[in-house]
């Protein structure tokens, strides 16, 4: 495999770990809201958004998220799921990207100080 490709797999590999729990756990709240509370989040990209604000303190300006943040803080079932959220999240940050910075390390032959 030629270096531009196995870079570009590399980067892939990191967009889809930045981005892929995040949306799992989007997809988590969507049937958290729908089935426990019977409230509709709307798109999947919505509840993908809400997960995003609630993992990285994202501005929430939008009246409708302010709703669905104080109910995830104020239902236990769904602060538990949004607390594992956090220690997942940081997890996978931590350990897969570490490790494809030093494969992406190795391949561009980057010397470390």
């Amino acid at each position: 495999m030629n270096k531009i490709k196995f870079v570009s797999i590399l980067f892939g590999a990191m967009i889809l770990t930045l981005v892929g729990p995040s949306m799992a756990f989007g997809f988590g709240y969507d049937f958290f809201f729908k089935n426990i509370l019977d409230v509709e989040i709307g798109s999947k990209f919505e509840s993908f958004y809400l997960s995003l604000m609630l993992t990285n303190t994202l501005p929430v300006s939008d009246v409708k998220y302010s709703e669905l943040i104080s109910l995830v803080n104020k239902h236990t079932t769904l602060s538990y799921f949004h607390t594992f959220q956090l220690f997942f999240t940081k997890l996978v940050d931590g350990i897969l990207l570490v490790a494809i910075f030093n494969l992406l390390s190795g391949v561009l032959k980057i010397t470390r100080v």
